[in-house]
């Protein structure tokens, strides 16, 4: 249990805040994140709840209140002075039970509060920073909604912090001791990334990054025409799931179609996503001469270690020529180029210094940059892929979990981004897209047109 009372955000929590703010003004409802998981059976709603207070407890900057500093204007999450008895106060306030048992029309319920990705009302200014919906179905299941605000921490961390709800029922039975993976950085510990490396060397790397990465030459990048008479009322999701069976198919499909090498799994995911916007491009007849994505990537760490909370991720921008869009092959060729090209080169440290560099600036300063054309409006498409932390949530409260599904609205524009998780041998899709600049007609063609690629392994 850590004495700090004031975490700063890193340089990525930074720059996710300055997200944050901007989605705020254009009220779109802040960039909060969310993950699903479902259990087999009724796990009790007070043993939910003290579980949930038991982890809050451990990561006392789950309840903290997210202010800004008077001397140097820049953001800081404040842990309340008495953990315990805060935790059981802030973990009433973050877990809602519903309870859909004996309601007819439950399957219409539990599609709408599974459909809305971000909620409108989020204080960051008043903890908890967390929210745990809690939905028991007349089919015997359980639905549980984890959501955050994406400056807090990245899908990992919310992994290790929902693997910590199980890891309370075994430590309250007294049959197991805790699981050493399970020990994490003190949350009042942000990872020095670049701690091996003196202010001189970060200086290149902040010209190196600064200068981005190599773009494969000139291209007239134009992202979907859609409407954008509309703002964004509210973020959507679509969900995809394909059993062991299914992702047995995807993954032989993933080994025949891309060329060995890193990440091999992770680009086919994110070539099919290519290929079916090349596809829906195509279908309503958009131009452009290039389709540009996003991949993110964990920075390198200098230590095995991290806290639950803190968004530790890097760009990988993936630029695709229309003429090279024909073969997963020859998408994938472009890809493995890329990214081989993004780690000799150590792109991910020059960003991460980059972000580095720019978390020294006044939050109102911040504010100005985001309202600058930065560039992210070209995306035609988000993209990511995560897989299982080293001791997945299996379990809850006795009763076994059966997936787990998360996104967010990161890298929505043009409206919308979609995120492929692993739970065991099963793979989903997450799509969450601006409502109503995509209508949903249109992030339904998407999804199947990702599905039929997924399933073709050339």
């Amino acid at each position: 249990m850590t004495t700090t009372r004031h975490i700063p955000l890193n340089p990525c929590d930074y720059l996710l805040y300055g997200d944050h703010r901007k989605r705020i003004r254009v009220a779109e409802g802040g960039n909060i994140a969310y993950m699903f998981f479902e259990v087999d059976g009724h796990p009790d709603p007070d043993w939910v709840n003290r579980a949930l207070a038991s982890a809050m407890s451990s990561h006392p900057v789950t309840m903290a209140s997210l202010r800004i500093s008077i001397t140097q204007a820049k953001p800081y999450w404040r842990v309340p002075a008495s953990l315990e008895e805060s935790a059981k106060t802030m973990a009433q306030k973050a877990h809602k039970f519903v309870d859909l048992r004996h309601i007819d029309d439950w399957r219409d319920r539990l599609a709408h509060i599974c459909s809305q990705g971000t909620p409108g009302d989020w204080n960051l200014q008043d903890g908890p920073q967390v929210r745990l919906e809690q939905i028991a179905l007349p089919d015997g299941r359980t639905v549980l909604c984890l959501r955050w605000p994406h400056c807090l921490m990245d899908a990992e961390g919310a992994q290790w912090f929902l693997a910590e709800l199980s890891q309370d029922q075994n430590s309250s039975s007294g049959t197991d001791e805790a699981d050493p993976a399970l020990h994490l950085a003190s949350d009042g510990q942000n990872v020095n990334v670049l701690k091996d490396y003196a202010f001189i060397r970060r200086l290149g790397l902040i010209r190196r990054g600064a200068l981005g990465q190599r773009e494969q030459g000139h291209f007239k990048i134009m992202p979907p025409p859609l409407k954008h008479s509309s703002p964004t009322q509210e973020h959507r999701v679509l969900h995809q799931h394909w059993d062991v069976e299914q992702a047995a198919v995807i993954k032989a499909n993933a080994g025949s179609s891309v060329a060995r090498g890193p990440a091999l799994y992770a680009r086919f995911l994110a070539s099919s996503v290519l290929c079916a916007l090349h596809r829906l491009y195509n279908k309503c007849d958009w131009q452009t001469e290039a389709y540009k994505i996003s991949f993110p990537l964990r920075v390198r760490l200098p230590t095995t270690q991290r806290p639950v909370h803190g968004n530790y991720l890097v760009l990988l921008t993936i630029i695709i020529p229309k003429e090279c869009v024909d073969t997963k092959r020859a998408i994938d060729a472009n890809i493995l180029q890329q990214l081989q090209e993004y780690r000799q080169h150590k792109i991910d440290l020059a960003q991460w210094t980059l972000m580095w560099s720019a978390s020294f600036i006044p939050v109102w300063f911040y504010d100005l940059i985001f309202r600058l054309p930065l560039g992210n409006t070209a995306f035609s498409s988000g993209f990511s892929y995560y897989g299982e932390i080293a001791s997945p949530l299996r379990s809850l409260g006795g009763f076994r979990v059966t997936n787990l599904w998360g996104g967010g609205p990161t890298t929505t524009p043009p409206g919308w981004n979609p995120v492929f998780s692993r739970f065991g041998d099963k793979l989903n899709l997450t799509l969450t897209y601006s409502w109503p600049i995509v209508s949903d007609e249109l992030a339904s063609r998407y999804a199947e047109l990702i599905e039929s690629e997924l399933f073709q392994s050339s």
